[in-house]
């Protein structure tokens, strides 16, 4: 994760399009917050300048997500354990 626009954007897309799709229960909900926190975090230690445009790698995602329809969903939660160590060994790259 060597840009921060594609950090960003990513984070986001989970918030917005995959996170907003599940039924709300508490262990949910927490996992959305976490997500949010993580992305205020990133962003208060490493800010980056806003970006109105996808950025190649998260247009892919975001077309294939919506092309997948429902699948997507699951398809973007199954690759979280792909995502969540993508962003620990960013993080611990900038400590």
């Amino acid at each position: 994760m060597t840009n921060c626009s594609v950090r960003d954007q990513v984070l986001s897309f989970y918030v917005k399009n995959v996170f907003s799709h599940l039924e709300v229960e508490s262990e949910k909900l927490y996992l959305i917050s976490a997500f949010q926190v993580l992305q205020e975090n990133m962003n208060a230690c490493l800010p980056c300048a806003p970006s109105t445009r996808l950025t190649p790698p998260v247009k892919i995602i975001k077309t294939t997500f919506l092309k997948l329809g429902e699948k997507g969903i699951y398809k973007a939660i199954s690759e979280l354990d792909i995502l969540l160590p993508w962003i620990q060994a960013y993080i611990q790259t900038i400590l």
